[in-house]
């Protein structure tokens, strides 16, 4: 587990103002798994996509990801994510 303030240290700086959105299931999500401290950058892509795919409804998961993915230039990739919006 990890904190949120944590989490800021260790995300890629191009996310960090994101975080700032999220409401307490993302919060809750976020320190509930452990989020690679001194990884590259396509590891963040693959932790942000894992987590997406655990939080299909999770709309700030589902923007890091894709914004993460963009950043990266896997716009192949990005075509197969979706989002199911919460009821």
């Amino acid at each position: 587990m990890i904190s949120l303030n944590k989490l800021k240290q260790y995300i890629p700086k191009e996310l960090r103002p994101y975080l700032s959105l999220a409401d307490t299931e993302d919060k809750i999500i976020f320190t509930s798994h452990t989020a690679p401290s001194n990884s590259s950058v396509s590891e963040w892509y693959d932790y942000l996509t894992k987590l997406k795919n655990n939080n299909p409804k999770s709309q700030l998961i589902t923007f890091l990801a894709i914004k993460w993915g963009f950043i990266l230039g896997k716009g192949k990739e990005l075509i197969k994510l979706t989002f199911e919006p919460k009821d």
